[in-house]
């Protein structure tokens, strides 16, 4: 089942190649604000150790019903990322804020059923 944020966004679609993350997403409702994606890679002990925050080419408050928008993510840090596999969770915030658009998951954060995986 597709992933609803804010009953206004729904998560249609991914794609993960090395540390860079493509999002298809489908406007279901109009917004006044506009929302930027968090992506975030944890370890183990949810660290973070690699982010990928990126606002949509277009600014949500311009979104209509049913478009369908891709935003890219590269994981990058500040320091070199250890090798393993890491958990990768996203979500949308308000960047007036920082609330984030609701979700049916703890914090308001979806965890994708991909893992980062570091060589």
């Amino acid at each position: 089942d597709p992933v609803q944020f804010g009953g206004a966004i729904e998560l249609t679609g991914y794609y993960l190649q090395g540390n860079m993350l493509t999002l298809s997403w489908r406007a279901l409702e109009t917004m006044s604000a506009n929302y930027t994606v968090f992506v975030q890679a944890l370890d183990d002990n949810n660290q973070l150790v690699g982010q990928g925050d990126a606002p949509p080419p277009l600014p949500t408050r311009y979104w209509q019903v049913s478009e369908q928008f891709l935003t890219q993510h590269k994981m990058t840090s500040n320091q070199p990322i250890a090798v393993g596999e890491y958990r990768v969770i996203l979500g949308w915030y308000n960047t007036d804020d920082l609330t984030r658009l609701t979700t049916a998951f703890a914090d308001n954060i979806f965890t994708l059923p991909v893992r980062l995986s570091v060589p």
